[in-house]
């Protein structure tokens, strides 16, 4: 992972929570954090077939969501109303 820029650091102190596997899961183990604000929680399916932006979608979630999901070929599905009418995938930015 450092080689590719990336850093895994302890969960209490991460902005960004990852959770590749069930909905479910990534919820529970969300709640067993300390509570912070600000934090994004993505979900992404056990197959990568599906990338879920949970909590902190008008924080960046639903843009952060969009960039894995295109990475892995995967299908967005966002919760949100307002992430639904301000999506935009990072093609549009740097394609």
């Amino acid at each position: 992972m450092d080689d590719l820029g990336y850093l895994i650091t302890y969960p209490t102190k991460a902005n960004v929570i990852i959770v590749i596997g069930s909905t479910e899961t990534a919820i529970k183990y969300f709640n067993k954090l300390n509570r912070r604000k600000n934090r994004i929680l993505i979900s992404i399916s056990e197959d990568g077939s599906y990338v879920i932006p949970l909590i902190g979608e008008t924080r960046g979630g639903s843009l952060l969501g969009s960039m894995i999901s295109d990475l892995l070929g995967a299908e967005l599905v966002l919760t949100s109303f307002f992430s639904q009418n301000v999506i935009s995938t990072w093609m549009n930015f740097y394609g």
